[in-house]
């Protein structure tokens, strides 16, 4: 165990996955600084406190439960169908493809089709939704920023999506989900 901070640190030990990330039982607090970087402070992800967190958790457990899970089965054999095919296509035009973003455009169809009801449409665009994958890509990197300037992000997902278009046009995107969901 190395400590990077006062408040982080690094683990290499299998035997302390247990400790780390406790069950219910055991009350854990998020981290605050962590937190700042992705501005849902409304979301189960967002939420600091382990009680709320709990209760707001516990309003999904339906949509994760097994027999929720197996009725999404046919979504996410489709979408897989419909990636391996695309490779296919690919191998057989001597086209390369960017693993990164066919599991993007994956998990973006399934994730929007069972959470808002539609589908992104990602594996049927050209280039997989690659907008996408770097709007997310950018999305991660600036978290990291954010959390140290949180200012900074606040005004960045304050700015209307014109203005974020000229700004930062690989943020669009995500800020754009940000605003509409």
């Amino acid at each position: 165990m190395i400590r990077i901070s006062p408040t982080e640190l690094h683990v290499s030990d299998p035997d302390f996955y247990n400790i780390l990330y406790a069950g219910g039982s055991q009350r854990r607090h998020k981290d605050s600084f962590v937190l700042q970087g992705f501005f849902t402070p409304y979301a189960g992800f967002g939420t600091q406190d382990h009680d709320l967190h709990r209760m707001r958790r516990m309003a999904l457990n339906p949509f994760f439960s097994k027999q929720a899970v197996q009725r999404l089965e046919p979504v996410i054999q489709g979408k897989i169908d419909m990636l391996c095919k695309r490779m296919q296509k690919m191998a057989q035009q001597g086209q390369v493809l960017d693993v990164e973003t066919g599991i993007m455009a994956l998990t973006t169809d399934i994730i929007s089709e069972y959470s808002f009801g539609y589908s992104y449409h990602a594996l049927e665009q050209d280039d997989l939704a690659a907008t996408w994958t770097g709007s997310f890509r950018e999305a991660m990197g600036s978290s990291v920023l954010f959390r140290y300037f949180p200012s900074l992000g606040k005004i960045m997902t304050g700015l209307p999506l014109g203005f974020v278009k000229i700004v930062s046009p690989n943020l669009l995107p995500a800020v754009t989900i940000m605003k509409v969901h």
